[in-house]
């Protein structure tokens, strides 16, 4: 994993539709168009309250193992 991205979200609503085939939410955030163009992958993780600075600081221990 070369790249970390985070951002913090507002969560708007749960799209608990039948014809969806994984969990997926509705968010509000400050900086969709970066986040719109260029996605790091399909998958991202949900974590309730900012935890930014701790995953950026994990990440960068993870990359100083490297």
């Amino acid at each position: 994993m070369a790249t970390c991205f985070t951002q913090k979200a507002e969560f708007v609503s749960n799209l608990n539709e039948c014809d969806l085939c994984r969990t997926q939410v509705k968010l509000r955030v400050e900086d969709v168009a970066s986040y719109m163009t260029a996605p790091l992958s399909n998958h991202q993780i949900l974590v309730r309250g900012d935890w930014s600075e701790d995953v950026m600081q994990l990440f960068a221990c993870y990359k100083a193992l490297q």
